[in-house]
């Protein structure tokens, strides 16, 4: 009797390589979003810095307090922005994970009718097997009734 083989192997191979590939994409999303949030709290950080600096300088003018003010403002816009886009690379991340949960599911499928597959193929040769059996020890049984 001949080796197992899937006829479905080669789309078992592929939905495997889009699994895979949806798992390097989330992977990179991942990434991009945590840089953006290292991004966002470095700015905050900043900003709280900036606070105390200038409640602790007591000997600036009021060119000095403007400028720390804008400055201030202009780190609030960049915090809300950057807020913005993680949130935009959120969604991102929410469509990839989707993608793969649909991957992994498909691949899980394929796998299920590999293993029905190679189950049928295991029991007809189970059934081979002991027909053989069944009829080296018929041929013995026979041999040893004439033989006596």
């Amino acid at each position: 009797m001949k080796r197992f083989s899937f006829r479905l192997e080669g789309m078992l191979s592929y939905k495997q390589w889009l699994e895979d590939d949806a798992k390097r994409s989330l992977g990179v999303a991942m990434q991009e979003l945590h840089m953006r949030n290292m991004k966002k709290n470095n700015m905050q950080e900043e900003h709280t810095g900036l606070i105390r600096q200038r409640e602790t300088l007591t000997h600036l003018g009021p060119m000095e307090h403007m400028y720390y003010i804008r400055y201030g403002s202009k780190l609030l816009n960049d915090i809300k922005k950057q807020q913005t886009k993680i949130e935009e690379q959120e969604i991102v991340v929410a469509g990839k994970t989707k993608a793969l949960n649909k991957a992994m599911i498909e691949r899980k499928k394929m796998e299920k009718l590999r293993e029905r597959a190679f189950q049928r193929y295991a029991k007809l040769r189970k059934r081979k097997d002991t027909g053989i059996l069944d009829e080296v020890s018929t041929n013995f049984h026979g041999r040893e009734k004439a033989l006596s």
